[in-house]
């Protein structure tokens, strides 16, 4: 079957007939995704090889940043000394995979998209579902998409940590083991000690005809007694007019699109809660929430998250109170600053432009002003 571990001899052989010696540095890179090196790099690791690595960012970054690049037939190589070796229990077999169902200490982890998983859609590879009692990372969310690099790890971390990968054995698997590879790296890279690549992945698992399942993930039963609300991250009125009035310090975000913080519309069309009045809160800096994401939904890094604020004038030394049409969209800008951005004082305005735009004596500011100030 296609994207099996291959022998030790014949992998060797390979290795040999590419200049590779026992002594030799590795270093595997992709035009694309990264996982077609990071499957060659696992067995590399497979067949006890270490000095190996994966150029993060891959041949697209590399020919980004306007490094040398050369075309036409590679260059032939003298023939390597790699030797062949036992293979190390880096792959996890059928019946590792079975053994690993129901087991609290071995976290399963799908590689594929969030609609493969779940059965929805996508590439079913014959038979739509995913092995009972796995958890879904999608290899495609580990990266940025500008750079084709791997997230920070803080950010990968915690993706790892919403499925509880630690302190514990992980499977990875995707259809045929090369973006389960990737995902496997990721996990490597963030130090842990015990991961495993499922053999064959989805593939071999269709073709030995064992089971999928599409059902929802059954949730047991538990007591969760909530604590009082955090009005510290909350703003209030009051806490507007004390940035405007400049008696209490602190900066103001529009996250709404230009088009309503210049006063063009009062709220997108089709929305029901709105205002009497358009414009914006005097000394606001628009930042629309969408800009602190990709394409793709996900996060931007840290430093592209930093440079959109400051160039913006949004440093966080001090109160930092954002704002939208109903509080719902300045939820995510809140977000990205307290917990991407690291803002020690960050309060979402409650009742954001529905309050404010209806306030009588409340001032606003229009086109003019919002201009010159973008």
């Amino acid at each position: 079957l296609r994207f099996m571990l291959p022998p030790p001899a014949a992998f060797a052989a390979s290795m040999r007939r590419f200049g590779v010696s026992n002594d030799s540095k590795v270093v595997t890179y992709s035009t694309a995704n990264p996982q077609w090196a990071t499957r060659v790099w696992w067995v590399l690791r497979v067949y006890g090889f270490d000095n190996a690595a994966v150029l993060d960012g891959g041949f697209q970054k590399w020919t980004t940043e306007g490094r040398a690049v050369e075309a036409g037939a590679a260059k032939a190589r003298p023939g390597g000394s790699f030797t062949e070796r036992a293979a190390k229990k880096l792959m996890a077999d059928k019946n590792d995979v079975l053994a690993a169902i129901g087991d609290g200490a071995v976290c399963t982890i799908n590689a594929l998209q969030a609609p493969q998983h779940v059965g929805s859609g996508g590439n079913t590879y014959g038979r739509p579902g995913r092995i009972a009692g796995s958890v879904n990372v999608p290899t495609a969310g580990l990266l940025d998409p500008a750079t084709n690099t791997f997230l920070p790890p803080d950010q990968m971390r915690a993706k790892f940590d919403a499925v509880q990968a630690f302190d514990k054995r992980v499977i990875t698997y995707c259809g045929g083991g090369i973006a389960a590879s990737a995902t496997a790296h990721a996990l490597v890279m963030l130090g842990h000690r015990d991961v495993r690549l499922m053999n064959g992945g989805r593939k071999k698992w269709l073709e030995e005809k064992r089971p999928l399942t599409t059902e929802a993930a059954k949730v047991a039963l538990a007591t969760y007694r909530a604590t009082g609300p955090d009005e510290s991250l909350r703003a209030r009125k009051e806490n507007v007019f004390a940035v405007i009035e400049k008696t209490g310090g602190g900066q103001l975000v529009d996250v709404r699109s230009a088009d309503e913080f210049t006063g063009k519309i009062i709220a997108p069309p089709g929305m029901n809660e709105t205002a009497q009045r358009a414009g914006h809160i005097p000394t606001a800096a628009n930042i629309p929430w969408a800009q602190a994401a990709n394409e793709d939904g996900t996060f931007k890094s840290a430093d592209q998250l930093k440079q959109l604020y400051e160039g913006k004038g949004v440093k966080g030394s001090g109160e930092v109170i954002a704002y939208c049409r109903i509080g719902e969209r300045s939820s995510h800008t809140w977000f990205v600053l307290k917990y991407l951005l690291g803002y020690n004082n960050v309060k979402n305005y409650d009742g954001s432009w529905t309050e404010w735009g209806n306030l009588i004596g409340a001032p606003i500011e229009k086109e003019v002003a919002a201009v010159a100030r973008q």
